[in-house]
């Protein structure tokens, strides 16, 4: 039995209408029927494959769909492809939004406390500072008098 050449035979199927000038199906959205095509050549339904897998049948028919103002063959997988594609970078933007969000919350807290550090570093800066300003003033007695409060005969 002869293998058949589904290439030649929707080729020439395709010819015989174009020698009709017979328009291509289009759906309600203006795209190319390939189901509504594959019966008005007289294929059988499984043929429709060929038209998706085959380049140079996929080629001419989306040669014919151009002159006729009509999407290509794949247009609603191209479709889907770029909107799947524009919904994973929503997806992504909001991961990077959160992880944002994450982040600045985080960030909020850790500058709470070290604020808080330094308020307590400043503080005990103060006191320092009172306690060594009033030990200069007891060293300074003590050179001026030659002796300790606490010492005296």
């Amino acid at each position: 039995m002869t293998r058949r050449n589904v290439e030649e035979e929707i080729t020439a199927r395709l010819d015989k209408m174009l020698s009709f000038e017979q328009p291509l199906p289009a759906t309600s959205d203006g795209k190319v029927n390939v189901a509504a095509l594959v019966r008005m050549l007289g294929l059988k339904a499984a043929d429709t494959q060929y038209f998706h897998k085959i380049d140079s049948i996929k080629t001419a028919v989306n040669a014919l769909a151009a002159e006729q103002g009509l999407a290509p063959i794949g247009a609603r997988t191209e479709q889907a492809a770029a909107d799947k594609k524009l919904l994973n970078r929503i997806a992504e933007q909001g991961r990077r939004a959160r992880e944002i969000e994450i982040g600045a919350i985080t960030n909020a807290s850790l500058v709470e406390a070290l604020s808080e550090d330094l308020r307590g570093a400043r503080a005990e800066i103060v006191r320092l500072r009172r306690e060594n300003t009033s030990l200069r003033e007891r060293l300074a007695m003590v050179e001026d008098c030659g002796f300790l409060f606490g010492d005296q005969p």
